[in-house]
């Protein structure tokens, strides 16, 4: 969050707390981050659509959508953007399944403060970092396996005399 441009998608649909949010953004990074603001899900993920986000700050009380499915659709439509719910709720139940869902962390707006919330976009956005990076090793490593096993599995059919494996103990496998 050094000198990059933030590119924040917030979905909030009360209006007091949409600009609370924005005046506690513009008072811990100024001119250091690009917020678009939607009230609803349905205007979220058509922006999501049309580009991409770092983070989307998501209430999951909005009026055309339930609850922890929006997470859900966020991420689908964005798999690359980092997502923090926003709620009034403080049930760390409820909290816990929203990161099942997806989430990268959650906050409640009782609690939220500028540099609570600064802090919270940025360690979501390098845990959507590490788990894109584990993604993509995990799928390396997929493809490296495949390939060997394919390698060997080629050697063995061409291979016109047998062959016997043995465990580390001496023993025929």
């Amino acid at each position: 969050m050094d000198s990059e441009v933030i590119k924040i998608l917030l979905v909030e649909d009360n209006p007091g707390d949409a600009r609370l949010l924005w005046e506690a953004m513009k008072e811990a990074i100024p001119a250091r981050f690009n917020l678009m603001h939607v009230q609803r899900l349905s205007q979220a993920l058509e922006r999501l659509r049309e580009g991409s986000y770092d983070v989307i700050l998501m209430d999951l009380g909005l009026p055309d959508s339930h609850g922890l499915n929006a997470i859900t659709q966020a991420r689908e439509q964005a798999p690359g953007a980092a997502i923090v719910v926003l709620t009034g709720l403080e049930d760390e139940a409820f909290a816990l399944q929203a990161l099942r869902q997806g989430a990268q962390d959650y906050l409640s707006k009782t609690q939220i403060n500028s540099h609570m919330l600064i802090r919270s976009m940025r360690y979501a956005m390098e845990r959507k970092r590490g788990e894109e990076q584990i993604r993509r090793l995990n799928e390396e490593l997929e493809q490296r396996v495949f390939q060997r096993t394919a390698e060997l599995e080629s050697i063995q059919s061409s291979m016109t005399e047998g062959l016997i494996a043995l465990n580390s103990q001496g023993q025929i496998v």
